[in-house]
């Protein structure tokens, strides 16, 4: 990346710091499911398997090449992991030849939709300036990270110039897909993402979601930090950034060389001060687009508190109504070659994999008074007060399907086959959104 190195001397001139944490050494169980092929992948069924990945590939084994499935939820106790494996890739003066020292995990991690809770993860080589540090440290193009939710209590744990993402802190290759990141990602100075926070060559970053919280300070994003000859398409943000001082930050990619931002949307609140008159602040999709494009993107300005730095192309400001309505539904899954985007439970889009069955999302609030079961094909309206509300349904898609006032008693039968989002809303305001099977 040809400005890593200016990026690298202006945050020294800063003078930023950050403390650093001790590493846990935890139990750890080896696997006994599976011969890593896959048809018959490696299975992880619980704490202490994934604490004996950490250590292999921290110890130089790379599985390249093998598949992981994970088989359950995982509570970590909120115990500390350092990271899996360690990123030390370097040049020297004497040899500008990339000299390759990290432990990487080169296989295909597979979270099978489940979530990890409850786990602080820290840097797994604190000796190294400009480290990696996420739940895998680093990645090359074999590495695959899918299917995953990392939920409440994770906390990732930057310090001073580590490169800090959710999942991966610096990517040299691979895909990251179908991720969901719902924690806390404390960054170092620089290049920190909810989902990565350095994106550099080849990455793809698809499907994935950032609802938690992002500290940073410079080239930060909901999704990425720095992404460079990169692509980031089909995810959304609607993660609180919060910056002392707003360096390249914004709600997806901070600083994007060379790269394409595709299909992508921003909700989250960016709390940073504006940068200097000779640096970038803040912007609700990129900060910087050097010799790199964005397109069919969204964000609501009213929510990012902020919108982009310069005119950019492909990048719309929408109002919270029309982010909810069915067809931005349509827009966000015109140009696909398959169907990515449904309504999620507080009406904003959401990706399919999150709604489908196998996601998370099963209600969002609960209205005093008025619930909904489905009985066979139809929903009946149960009220203890007799209170009004307006029900709508909507199929995967976005598409509405009934929408009428109801009561008690009321019985809606519903046409639509497969995966089904019904919200009540009373005439309080009061709201409560079920997700059905039909």
């Amino acid at each position: 990346m040809k400005n890593f190195y200016k990026k690298l001397s202006f945050v020294m001139v800063m003078g930023i710091s950050l403390s650093s944490y001790a590493a846990w050494n935890g139990d750890a169980t080896a696997w006994t499911q599976g011969d890593g092929s896959e048809q018959n992948p490696f299975l992880i069924e619980n704490e202490a398997q994934l604490s004996h990945l950490q250590q292999t590939v921290t110890a130089g084994e790379t599985y390249q090449g093998k598949f992981f499935r994970l088989t359950a939820d995982l509570d970590m106790g909120g115990k500390q992991m350092p990271s899996i494996g360690n990123y030390n890739d370097y040049t020297t003066q004497e040899n500008p030849e990339l000299v390759r020292e990290s432990k990487v995990f080169r296989g295909t991690f597979d979270g099978d939709f489940h979530t990890i809770d409850n786990l602080t993860i820290v840097n797994n080589n604190a000796d190294v300036n400009l480290g990696g540090v996420g739940l895998f440290a680093v990645s090359y193009p074999e590495t695959h990270i899918c299917n995953l939710t990392l939920g409440q209590g994770v906390t990732v744990e930057g310090s001073e110039f580590d490169n800090v993402g959710g999942f991966i802190g610096y990517s040299s290759g691979g895909k990251v897909e179908n991720c969901r990141f719902m924690g806390l990602v404390n960054g170092g100075s620089m290049n920190a993402g909810g989902i990565v926070g350095v994106a550099e060559t080849t990455v793809t970053i698809s499907g994935c979601v950032n609802t938690g919280r992002l500290v940073g300070h410079s080239f930060a994003g909901g999704i990425a930090g720095t992404v460079s000859i990169s692509k980031v398409q089909n995810c959304y943000s609607s993660a609180t950034i919060s910056c002392p001082s707003a360096y390249w930050v914004a709600g997806i990619v901070g600083w994007a060389e060379q790269s394409t931002v595709y299909n992508c949307y921003a909700i989250g609140s960016i709390e940073a001060e504006v940068g200097s008159s000779f640096l970038p602040g803040k912007s609700p999709i990129c900060a910087e687009l050097e010799k790199s494009s964005a397109s069919d993107c969204y964000y609501v300005e009213a929510l990012t508190g902020c919108k982009p730095l310069s005119e950019q192309t492909g990048v719309t400001a929408v109002t919270e109504e029309e982010m909810k309505a069915a067809d931005m539904i349509a827009k966000l899954n015109a140009n696909l070659s398959a169907n990515a985007w449904g309504v999620g439970a507080d009406g904003f889009p959401a990706l399919l994999w999150e709604i489908d069955g196998t996601g998370s999302i099963e209600s969002v609030g609960a209205t005093a008074g008025i619930e909904i079961v489905k009985e066979g094909d139809r929903l009946v309206i149960v009220s203890a007060t007799g209170e009004k509300a307006r029900l709508s349904v909507y199929d995967i898609t976005g598409k509405a399907i009934v929408t009428t006032v109801v009561t008690d008693g009321d019985c809606i039968t519903v046409s639509s086959k497969g995966v089904c989002i019904a919200t009540l809303v009373t005439d309080g305001g009061n709201c409560t959104t079920r997700k059905f099977l039909f």
